[in-house]
């Protein structure tokens, strides 16, 4: 159910994603765009290794046209990423109707906006640069998510295969998980060393990955050790956007602690009350969000850290505990609803992230950003189980972390105070926290407890409907009655059985026919979009062309629209950071076409974007005649320039349209 209700949501966001970036690899493994071998491009598009260059190359082999496989791509990441979530909150909670509400809190509220100061917090694919990052992590946080399960064969294969799809994330699922299994290895022993050969299948499965990877990449050219690790070393320091000192005090960081803070509190106390396979979770989840949290530190040091260290970009891996925040605090939150507090700070939870949907879907109404709440409902959670008498053996640590959350509400209030309503209820919520702590984990009433459970669903069923439309929001919530019907129809014995199965019959072609019809809307809305882009004029011209395209800086996806080798991706330079052997070439490319050097110090105004700013040589292109650019044809073996309208060049024109200009060369004699 959860699985069902989750991908939906997924694919029904995934469809209007758009082109994705790692496509254009696709297109070179499946020899569609022919390179130079000596191209810095090509060397990355063969040696960069993940899954989502191999499974599209396949496709595309096969005759799936690019925008299809974009759209597989993007929807398979999506599906994944919200499966991921819901599990995440199920897997503390076993409540599957909140657990399959929690992918849309996070698209209606957008909690993780604004977030990710190293590398963007993406839960959905849309923007085409995104793809790996959010494949990496949701393949992570989905396996994750399955040891906390209990399932533990399926978690172990995708754990050994997770370095296919991205070797860093992947990796670093690997060396979580390891280490939270050695954390309480004499209890998890019998029932993990059966396993084993499940995750070493997967682990056979990337290796033969990475085998393909290596041959596609045989016959490279050799590149300067030296110079190649100078380049890599200037580009780290003024052109990276990723590897940079991490800021300390920003929401990345108060997501890490916050998650990092609730999560021992309830190892600390309520371990034993929490479901058995979802103390593993809770394990995992400590050494990701404490090692994510150290490593933000270390880049402050950076000087001091191997540069294979830097190349994993250490800043990002804090995006996992960011992300799983929301979904583990929903989870306890409904796991311990039968004390009146955490009820009635649930139903609060639900009932903002309607008014937040409300506001930014229509408009009607102001609420506090998402971050700031839910880091509140942290703290006051956290309250509320050291208020707990069962909570640990000792009231100075409990009294200690009462005291810790109390002083976190006051500081977050005087830090808040441009949202002066949030600042004054957060100082009176802290006062009422006080005042109220004897009874605070008493059970509540018989008639109080369902009208709030009531209430949190009805919150997030509306919020639903209002992001995701009445076909989404209905036909989910009849997906949803059709498994409980299901399970209600097989412990009511037979008088039971003809009525549960008519409804359960009912709610299922209700469901798949409203499912279907939002799904399809959704798919022929991304589908036009990406039609509109790929039939601009120019583009359609430069794909009868012939020979390879030198566009200007940040122009996007050229290669994967026109099925034509770019010289370079201007906007993409970061790709020195994962190949360095291409850092030589590239500067050639820099220096002769562009009038730049990689290790030339940059200048005040420079903006690390990870490659050359808008109008990098701009004034240099203005200048050239025709001579020149017959000149730095022949070298490069380029046959074409693409650039945008504002870009007057002494070329002759093959094509125009509103934003982009296709330039001729001039004919050798």
């Amino acid at each position: 159910m959860v699985l069902f209700v989750c991908g939906i949501c997924g694919l029904c966001y995934g469809l209007t994603a758009g082109w994705q970036i790692a496509v254009e690899s696709a297109q070179v493994v499946a020899g569609q765009v022919i390179y130079p071998l000596d191209n810095p491009f090509y060397m990355y598009h063969v040696k960069s290794w993940t899954l989502l260059h191999q499974l599209p190359a396949l496709l595309l082999k096969c005759g799936v046209a690019e925008h299809v496989v974009s759209l597989l791509v993007s929807c398979t990441a999506a599906v994944v990423m919200q499966q991921a979530l819901g599990l995440l909150s199920y897997a503390f909670s076993r409540d599957r109707l909140m657990a399959c509400t929690v992918p849309m809190m996070y698209l209606a509220t957008n909690v993780c906006k604004g977030c990710g100061q190293v590398y963007p917090v993406f839960i959905v694919p849309d923007e085409y640069w995104t793809s790996y990052g959010v494949s990496g992590t949701a393949v992570t946080m989905f396996v994750w998510a399955l040891w906390g399960l209990g399932l533990h064969r399926p978690a172990a294969l995708l754990c050994g295969l997770a370095p296919a799809v991205h070797p860093a994330l992947g990796g670093w699922c690997v060396a979580t998980t390891g280490l939270a299994l050695l954390w309480n290895w004499r209890t998890q022993r019998p029932r993990l060393v059966p396993i084993v050969r499940w995750f070493l299948a997967g682990m056979l499965l990337s290796a033969v990955s990475f085998a393909v990877q290596r041959y596609l990449a045989r016959g490279l050219p050799t590149a300067d050790p030296v110079l190649s690790r100078q380049l890599l070393a200037a580009f780290v320091e003024g052109w990276d956007n990723h590897r940079v000192p991490f800021p300390l005090g920003s929401t990345d960081c108060q997501f890490g602690w916050g998650l990092l803070m609730v999560l021992a509190v309830v190892h600390a106390w309520f371990d034993r009350k929490l479901p058995q396979h979802a103390r593993l979770l809770t394990r995992i989840l400590l050494v990701a969000t404490a090692g994510s949290l150290s490593l933000c530190l270390l880049t402050h040091v950076a000087h001091w850290l191997p540069m294979a260290v830097m190349m994993a970009m250490p800043g990002r891996f804090i995006n996992l505990a960011i992300i799983a925040y929301p979904a583990v605090l929903i989870g306890l939150l409904a796991r311990w609803r039968r004390v009146w507090s955490i009820d009635c700070l649930l139903a609060g939870l639900s009932l903002y992230c309607l008014l937040r949907t409300l506001m930014l879907s229509k408009q009607l109404i102001y609420v506090p950003t998402a971050p700031k709440v839910f880091l509140a409902c942290g703290l006051i959670l956290v309250y509320v189980l050291a208020s707990h008498a069962q909570a640990g053996p000792g009231r100075r640590v409990r009294r200690f972390a009462r005291w810790g959350a109390i002083a976190g509400l006051l500081v977050a209030g005087g830090l808040w105070t441009r949202d002066l309503h949030l600042a004054v209820l957060l100082w009176a919520t802290a006062a009422a926290l006080g005042l109220l702590r004897p009874r605070l984990c008493r059970l509540e009433s018989a008639r109080l407890g369902p009208a709030l459970r009531a209430a949190s669903l009805g919150c997030v069923w509306l919020a639903l409907l209002v992001k995701g439309g009445w076909l989404l929001g209905v036909g989910s919530l009849l997906a949803a009655g059709w498994a409980w019907t299901v399970a209600v129809n097989r412990s009511g014995g037979r008088r039971a059985s003809l009525r549960w199965r008519t409804a359960s019959i009912a709610a299922a072609v209700a469901s798949i026919g409203l499912l279907a019809v939002a799904l399809s809307q959704r798919a022929e809305a991304g589908y036009r979009s990406m039609k509109e882009a790929e039939e601009d004029p120019v583009l359609v011209a430069a794909r009868r062309e012939a020979g390879m395209l030198l566009i200007v800086p940040r122009m996007c996806l050229v290669q994967l629209r026109t099925r034509r080798p770019v010289l370079l991706n201007g906007e993409a330079m970061n790709q020195i950071t994962y190949v360095p052997a291409s850092g030589p070439a590239m500067n050639n490319i820099v220096k002769r076409i562009y009038g730049d050097d990689i290790l030339t110090p940059r200048p005040p105004s420079w903006q690390n974007w990870g490659g050359l700013m808008q109008h990098s040589g701009y004034p240099l292109w203005q200048s050239r005649d025709p001579a020149t650019w017959a000149e730095l044809a022949r070298e490069f073996g380029f046959t074409n320039v693409l650039a945008g309208r504002e870009w007057n060049l002494q070329l002759p024109v093959v094509a125009r349209s509103e934003k982009l200009i296709l330039y001729g060369l001039p004919k050798s004699d």
